[in-house]
């Protein structure tokens, strides 16, 4: 190998190494020439907002007693991928047994994208509602949580209605990760006792199922886990046992598994 050939292979590794050093560099300073997003956390009552890993501002959620013997309640919701976040205000007058309650969507940036409102008898329920990053479940109630109807909210306009009112209350549920299938555990009265059952809705057909549990979890203070994949399969769990649905409702397999 001559002088030449060894300065051109000098040379080119001089070169991968500029090329390479950019390049580390670029990512690791692509934040801040500008490029990152937004970012919402909730710390407690503290919502914390920022921008190139840095902290530009907070919000302090508060809560107290108002006029006319009422309560104001705020609360709030982050998504998954924080990018946005619902922030929740309650004002409830007990005396008039009545409720005002406001909803409003929030980006990153502190930026409005819409705005909900219920007020007289019947509330929207955060305690239910929930936030994606490509939609939000939102649920109205009445004061106590009952008879509730679901909303599935995207891109500022009502995609899906779900008129459970049938129901007096929803405990949980989960959502198939296409957003197709919901799976509830709900309860309503059945023979002067409360009742638990498995409620599944297919969001696309509107077909719909339900199952009686052979015994009362809310008499046992049982509780119950919920699963249901993109096919429609569901699983339902209580203690060590498990039952297995398919979309149409038919219960194919229970087994108990042992930790």
């Amino acid at each position: 190998m001559n002088g030449r050939t060894i300065k051109s292979l000098a040379w080119k590794k001089f070169r991968i190494g500029i090329y390479l050093g950019f390049g580390i560099w670029f990512v690791t300073h692509l934040g801040r020439l500008g490029f990152t997003e937004s970012l919402v956390f909730q710390y407690g009552d503290t919502l914390k907002f920022y921008k190139n890993d840095s902290l530009i501002d907070q919000w302090i959620l508060k809560s107290g007693e108002i006029e006319n013997g009422g309560y104001f309640t705020q609360r709030v919701k982050v998504s998954s991928d924080n990018k946005k976040f619902l922030f929740y205000e309650e004002k409830d007058f007990p005396a008039s047994d009545s409720i005002y309650t406001k909803l409003t969507v929030y980006s990153a940036d502190k930026k409005k994208i819409w705005t909900r409102i219920k007020n007289g008898k019947r509330k929207i329920c955060l305690d239910l509602t929930q936030i994606y990053p490509d939609k939000i479940i939102l649920f109205t109630t009445d004061r106590l949580n009952s008879f509730p109807i679901m909303e599935v909210v995207k891109n500022k306009n009502t995609d899906k209605l779900v008129d459970m009112r049938g129901w007096k209350s929803i405990v949980n549920y989960e959502i198939s990760a296409n957003g197709r299938y919901c799976l509830f555990h709900t309860r309503k009265p059945y023979n002067n006792k409360m009742w638990d059952y498995i409620y599944f809705v297919d969001l696309e057909s509107n077909k719909d199922w339900e199952y009686l549990f052979p015994f009362c979890f809310s008499c046992k203070r049982g509780n119950l886990a919920l699963k249901v994949d993109d096919d429609g399969k569901s699983e339902v769990i209580y203690k060590n046992e498990h039952r297995i649905f398919d979309k149409e409702g038919n219960l194919i397999d229970v087994f108990v598994k042992l930790d």
